[in-house]
């Protein structure tokens, strides 16, 4: 039996490029829809309400076609705080806003949306629509539960 080779089987595991040899979901399947877009003017009370009241994790920050060209996170919230204080309650989210948006179209997999957040280091991704809009946003932890779920180690609630 000298020379024979063990032959190990890849049965189970996935192999395929990205984007080939099996279903991927796509960003719409997670993404949250229903949610509050501001313009740069908005006050900094109304984005606390929105963060805060509505829970929303983040307000992306449109201009007047309805494109994002910001965000506004918790965390930029609760560092104007100070600022606010400083300049009289006058903030605006153009003023706290990060003028830096990462985003991918409603057709992109749930894939491409994790490797950009790895890549860039954030924690979530305008969606947007076909015409440029904000269709939604997709946070790391909506990746998250999805590839568990995937995994079979988390099951959906029933209500």
């Amino acid at each position: 039996m000298a020379g024979r080779r063990r032959h190990q089987s890849n049965a189970g595991r996935t192999q395929a490029a990205p984007g080939q040899g099996r279903a991927i979901d796509g960003v719409e399947q997670i993404m949250t829809a229903d949610v509050a877009c501001v313009d740069e003017g908005a006050p900094v009370a109304h984005l606390r309400e929105l963060l805060v009241e509505r829970g929303q994790h983040c307000v992306p920050v449109i201009a007047r076609e309805g494109r994002p060209v910001g965000m506004v996170t918790q965390t930029d919230l609760l560092r104007s705080l100070g600022q606010a204080r400083r300049a009289d309650g006058d903030m605006t989210a153009g003023a706290i806003m990060t003028a830096l948006v990462f985003a991918l179209p409603v057709t992109a997999s749930v894939e491409q949306a994790a490797a950009l957040m790895a890549y860039e280091g954030v924690e979530q991704i305008v969606v947007t629509g076909m015409g440029g809009e904000v269709a939604g946003v997709v946070r790391a932890l909506d990746v998250a539960r999805r590839c568990a779920r995937s995994a079979g180690y988390l099951i959906d609630r029933e209500e």
